[in-house]
């Protein structure tokens, strides 16, 4: 069916000034599409003239709009738009509860525009993290940038991400970066939004020329991250060094409230910590008697030295020997890096992690 230019009973009118523009379909078209077009053209919603039902779309622009209804009327496939046009599609479809265009949408995000999502990295971001629900597509962005922080992190547009999609990664724990890393990072992005708040000269490198105000606005910016980041994982004298001088009083106590994490559990004398999702992680290999798991989550901790704990994460092109088990020792950590060889005795040579 073609897109109607007589014999039509629904307008719609999309966007806001000055891109406005006004669409004629047929509600038979529209109803069997979605529930948000049958609950639109109810009588509860209708905003009829002359007979014709008007339905309003500001939050959509006519280009978008259009796209999609060439999908509704004639089955015109989105293999020909740009990353940008089919991120814009994926949310108006969601919006307009249009299911299969939002999966089909997503599938050419992920198989077509990788590199340009990648690339514009803020911005997928900032807009992904919104729709969690789309899980694949979401899935495959945060796993990118938890691969490759420092293509985020030290890019030019990092200032201009949003904090619900900051939120939405310091509350991972495959964020492969140190967590005295992830401060510094988090101070910069707020630094960086004090100039939005027309604060200006405000840098770390002239911290102490800055006012209470500074401050009081880096705090309140910062406040609902703050509780995200894994203090107990920062040595003594880097929070001595890079947090305390943030704080109004230097010589105060600071006390961190420490977010909730996977339990540990101290196994030797030696001070070596590992995460309980050991049990957890389901075994899939099988060499000679012993069994490996793949995680990308798998650490060793070590506090031997109080003042400066050292966090060995597993390589990331190891992962899938990141747990062994066997029938006459183990559970070790990597093929050597930490593991029991029998009852109380544990055997320690860097590999894996």
């Amino acid at each position: 069916m073609s897109q109607p230019n007589s014999d039509f009973d629904v307008k719609i009118i999309v966007g806001n000034e000055p891109n406005v523009k006004e669409f004629n379909a047929h509600s038979t078209v529209l109803n069997s599409c979605s529930l948000y077009f049958e609950r639109a053209l109810s009588e509860r919603w209708r905003d009829q003239n002359h007979g014709i039902c008007i339905i309003r779309m500001p939050n959509i622009h006519p280009t978008i709009f259009k796209l999609i209804l060439d999908y509704i009327y004639i089955g015109k496939n989105i293999c020909q738009i740009s990353g940008e046009v089919s991120l814009d599609i994926l949310v108006a479809s969601d919006e307009l509860e249009l299911l299969d265009l939002a999966e089909c949408a997503q599938k050419h995000l992920i198989d077509m525009f990788s590199p340009w999502l990648f690339s514009n990295i803020v911005a997928s971001l900032n807009i992904i993290c919104l729709y969690s629900h789309f899980s694949k597509l979401y899935n495959h962005i945060l796993n990118y940038v938890f691969r490759n922080p420092y293509s985020l992190f030290d890019s030019t547009g990092y200032r201009l991400l949003d904090e619900a999609a900051l939120i939405c990664l310091l509350e991972n724990d495959d964020l492969e970066l140190e967590e005295i890393e992830i401060w510094d990072y988090l101070i910069k992005w707020g630094i960086s939004k004090l100039s939005d708040e027309n604060i200006t000269n405000c840098s770390v490198k002239n911290i102490i020329e800055w006012s209470d105000d500074h401050f009081n606005i880096l705090k309140d910016t910062i406040s609902n991250c703050i509780p995200l980041i894994r203090c107990y994982y920062i040595p003594n004298h880097y929070i001595d060094k890079q947090i305390k001088q943030y704080h109004l009083d230097s010589t105060a106590f600071i006390k961190f409230e420490t977010p909730q994490r996977r339990c540990s559990k101290l196994i030797n004398n030696k001070n070596a910590i590992f995460p309980s999702s050991i049990y957890s992680v389901p075994f899939f290999g099988f060499k000679r008697h012993a069994y490996f798991s793949k995680t990308s989550s798998s650490f060793i901790f070590s506090i031997t030295d109080q003042s400066n704990p050292v966090l060995s994460r597993i390589k990331s092109e190891k992962q899938y020997v990141a747990i062994m088990n066997d029938k006459s020792f183990g559970p070790c950590f990597g093929i050597s890096d930490l593991c029991m060889i029998n009852s109380g005795s544990w055997s320690s040579k860097r590999e894996n992690y």
